[in-house]
């Protein structure tokens, strides 16, 4: 998408590499070892180290709520992982609202995805069946903070009104 910045696109690129490339369970134990802070000689190699260090850097870019506010937790595991695609974006007074697709990954897309990390094609592929799947629509709000674009950690997502 054109005009996003380079370090909001990257987030969306990160976050589905992520969702496509791990399992849940693989997910959950990156967590856990980032909350332990692993030293680097702890860290996985190949799929699963690139993984942990894509994790990091999503995670450094949510602006954290209120906990008095909510509770929310990164670390927990969602119940379904999915594919995000900005569509467009609006851009006023250190604030960017980007217009979002998303696709929920099914349990076994999801494997066949992780069995696919190696072939780009094929995982390529997968992901062209996947969206041509049934979408929904959510906003994410970014805020700048100094120089860095935050993600706020709340989702908007649009209702369509029945008549």
């Amino acid at each position: 998408m054109t005009g996003l910045p380079q370090t909001i696109a990257r987030f969306y690129a990160d976050s589905n590499f992520v969702s496509c490339f791990s399992t849940a369970e693989e997910r959950a134990l990156v967590n856990m070892a980032l909350k332990r802070k692993t030293g680097a000689d702890e860290n996985p190699s190949g799929r699963l180290g690139m993984v942990m260090q894509i994790t990091q850097r999503v995670r450094k870019s949510f602006h954290e709520m209120d906990p008095k506010f909510v509770h929310w937790d990164r670390a927990t595991p969602k119940e379904e992982e999915q594919v995000v695609e900005p569509v467009s974006m609006v851009e006023d007074q250190g604030e960017i609202r980007v217009t979002t697709r998303v696709w929920t990954l099914k349990k076994e897309q999801n494997a066949l995805l992780v069995s696919q990390y190696s072939t780009q094609t094929e995982a390529l592929k997968t992901l062209a069946n996947i969206q041509q799947q049934r979408s929904r629509t959510e906003v994410h709000v970014w805020k700048k903070h100094g120089q860095r674009w935050l993600r706020e950690a709340a989702v908007y997502v649009p209702l369509k009104l029945g008549r």
